[in-house]
């Protein structure tokens, strides 16, 4: 398996980018906002969690 050589596929995904002609283009959001988070768990805990 000498001179293998690796290509890296690997591309940036944002929201609102075409990915493929046809598909649905991704929605990058939070799931949960650090403002949302305060409102649900200890005071002085916050945290953001995206999707």
């Amino acid at each position: 398996m000498k001179n293998q050589k690796y290509i890296d596929l690997s591309h940036t995904i944002q929201d609102g980018i075409i990915p493929y002609k046809g598909l649905p283009s991704p929605i990058i959001c939070d799931y949960l906002s650090r403002e949302e988070s305060r409102k649900h768990y200890e005071e002085g805990t916050e945290f953001q969690i995206g999707k």
